[in-house]
């Protein structure tokens, strides 16, 4: 039997501040004490202001006490009868979260300066950039793009991730041996918000959309405005039409089904070949556990949680604020009458019905000794994942169609065609739901050896695909989101993460030269000299990776706040000169595949106002990577059991530059196919010297 508990525990205590000044910043400013006093913790606080392609600075008061404290117990029995080997048992991690956030941004980004429909000598219909705006312009004008605000205390119930497992290792005979079993898994997603907050901004009292009916959700109701004075609070005695209040004080449930058989087994051919496969179906119990239940803190009847996207812009939602009072619609911070207008639609929600990905997850593989030494591996390797998170903007419209006959969303919206599944409900930033699916499928071999003489090595490629429908990054909309929200499969492509091959030599060789080893001068001094040396290397190849060529602007108009839109494909990417697709363009003089032209911008064109690109999702790649690093060291013996060890190390070291990942956004033409950088990882040299005393 073996029992084990463990504990992990992280804080981030978070303090930025302006000091030594005789005047607080933000009255210089003039901010109202809506937005930057009368924060939870007593804070006064200036807002952080970023100007696109300028300065960016500000106040941000965020302790958290308890970013992540889990505990672990976990514990199995084994018990071997006869050639069976069974092994029982369980664990249980418990996760919770308390933090304070006192934050606000206002993001000058030159929308309000760009060439937007609307503005004086556009064409009419235009809804995408042309010439982009200067983010100081829009700040001197006042005219702030983005705005948000944080006054939350967030708290959650203890929740955590439950298993119970039965294995048993079946050794059939000397050349066999099968393994099988199940696993349960139970996620108990933490309940946001305790009764200790009642009251406070950031409470228990919020709620969260659920677009699988068209209703709001209400955690639990709090007292009214008219009693209280502030939020969160109700505004009215009557809930207002399509707001429900949850049932347990609880509104995300997880799920209760996940159930994993295993299976697999090994089979000896012979005394220099084996055979391995197995088969096992995984989930996701970790993502998000204590970050989803925390999307909505914050929302209606709270207004601990404010954004406001596209503001200033008249191709947005219309709404004209200040940079000194963006939240003045809200009446001193109280809750709208009700959760469904753009206020509201800032923050980050979450379907109730959000469930644990899962993986099928499949190998088979031979093992192959050839002669004493070297070993030559061969497996496929798959796994086919479902339920995956989907982010991003969500009950948005369908496209507006070309020609577009509305200057903006807010003109469809006035105009009741916007195509939304609940047209009375404004689109939210973000609505995390299991909607997409991946795959991944790759042939890996793999050459190992290892020899007396002091040389080992390793040669290894890997040829593979990963496939997903738009959701690059660790959760949700962070890393990219399908185009259409309702149609993910639409968006199905390469990963940002596909590296189709792979290639890696690594290798080390101790040179048996010295007394004691496979060669020696004879001579004690000699021996001393020549000897403890040895070298290492690591020889990277890969493809580049994928990459999307996008159109940023409400091009769709569609209600969608962020760049979503791939342009429309019109020609060969690598074909030189001017496309027939594209007669109006002209390409650039020069092949494609350099620094200032990786691919030909003639290629692609900006979709048509009203509609979306056709273009498929990341299959262009950049750069291909090469990467050599390597190593020299000797080893000084002193005495016995006394050594100095010296090493050189060189890292990138030829200094090969390689490409990053050109601009791709059709819109932003001081960019467009240009590369400004290198990769991640791609380095200049670097060549480091150190010495170690080893006793």
């Amino acid at each position: 039997m073996q029992v084990q508990y463990s504990k992990a525990h992280v804080e981030d205590d978070t303090v930025n501040l302006f000091t030594g000044l005789s005047n607080p910043v933000w009255k210089t400013f003039g901010c109202s004490t809506d937005l930057c006093d009368s924060y939870v913790a007593g804070a006064a606080i200036a807002p952080t202001i970023t100007l696109t392609s300028g300065f960016s600075g500000g106040e941000n008061i965020s302790p958290t006490s308890n970013l992540s404290s889990i505990h672990e117990w976990s514990g199995s029995v084994f018990r071997t009868i006869g050639s069976h080997q069974l092994e029982v048992g369980g664990s249980w991690d418990e996760v919770n979260y308390t933090a304070t956030m006192q934050s606000s941004t206002l993001t000058y980004s030159g929308a309000s300066t760009g060439n937007f429909s609307g503005n004086p000598g556009s064409a009419s219909g235009v809804s995408a950039s042309s010439q982009s705006g200067f983010g100081l312009a829009d700040f001197l004008l006042d005219y702030p793009n983005t705005e948000s605000r944080r006054n939350v205390r967030l708290t959650e119930r203890s929740g955590g991730i439950g298993s119970i497992f039965l294995q048993d290792s079946w050794k059939i005979n000397s050349n066999l041996t099968l393994n099988y079993g199940v696993r349960y898994d139970r996620s108990v997603i933490p309940a946001y918000g305790t009764e200790g907050t009642v009251g406070m901004n950031g409470s228990i009292e919020t709620g969260d959309f659920d677009f699988t009916n068209g209703t709001y959700i209400v955690q639990q109701l709090p007292a009214l405005c008219s009693v209280s004075g502030h939020s969160p609070c109700l505004p009215s005695a009557t809930l207002p039409a399509n707001v429900v209040v949850a049932s347990g004080k609880k509104i995300l449930h997880g799920s209760k089904t996940n159930l994993g058989p295993r299976l697999g087994f090994a089979y000896r051919v012979n005394g220099g070949l084996s055979i391995r496969g197995g088969f096992g179906l995984t989930y996701d119990n970790w993502a998000a556990i204590i970050q989803a239940t925390q999307n909505y803190q914050g929302s209606w009847p709270d207004t601990g949680t404010l954004q406001i996207s596209g503001s200033n812009t008249p191709v947005a939602n219309g709404t004209y604020v200040s940079g000194q009072n963006p939240f003045a619609a809200n009446g001193g911070n109280l809750p709208t009458a009700n959760p469904f207008g753009s206020s509201n639609a800032g923050n980050y929600y979450v379907s109730p019905y959000l469930k644990n990905p899962y993986s099928e997850q499949y190998n088979l593989g031979i093992e192959q000794q050839l002669g004493h030494a070297s070993i030559l591996a061969l497996n496929y390797v798959g796994a086919a994942t479902h339920r995956m998170d989907v982010g991003g903007y969500y009950n948005t419209g369908t496209p507006c169609g070309s020609p577009c006959a509305y200057a903006s969303f807010t003109a469809r919206q006035t105009a009741g065609v916007t195509g939304q599944p609940y047209p009375n409900m404004y689109p939210v930033k973000s609505w995390d739901h299991n909607g997409a699916s991946a795959s991944y499928n790759a042939l890996q071999a793999a050459l190992r050896g290892h020899y007396t003489s002091g040389l080992s090595y390793m040669v290894s490629y890997t040829w593979s695909k990963a496939l997903d429908e738009g959701s690059d990054g660790y959760f949700g909309a962070e890393g990219g989101v399908p185009e259409d929200p309702y149609n993910p499969k639409g968006s199905r492509g390469p990963a940002g993460f596909n590296i189709p091959q792979m290639f890696v030599v690594d290798g080390e060789y101790a040179i048996p030269v010295g007394k004691g080893k496979q060669f020696s001068t004879g001579n004690q001094f000699a021996d001393y000299a020549l000897g403890n040396w040895q070298v290492n290397g690591i020889l990277t190849a890969r493809s580049g990776q994928n990459f999307n060529v996008l159109s940023g602007g409400a091009i769709a108009e569609t209600g969608n706040g962020g760049t979503y839109e791939r342009a429309n494909l019109v020609g060969n990417p690598y074909q030189s000169g001017t496309i027939a697709g594209n007669p109006s363009c002209i390409a650039p003089a020069g092949s494609t595949r350099t620094r200032s032209q990786w691919f030909n911008p003639c290629a692609f064109e900006t979709p048509a106002a009203g509609t979306l690109g056709n273009g498929p999702r990341n299959f262009m790649q950049d750069q291909n990577f090469w990467n050599l690093d390597a190593s020299i060291f000797r080893i000084f013996p002193l005495r016995e059991r006394l050594n100095i060890k010296v090493d050189i190390e060189a890292f990138n070291a030829l200094n090969h530059p390689v490409f990053g990942t050109p601009g791709a956004t059709t819109t932003t033409s001081s960019t467009y196919s240009i590369v400004t950088g290198t990769q991640t990882g791609n380095s200049n040299r670097i060549v480091q010297f150190s010495a170690k005393i080893q006793f």
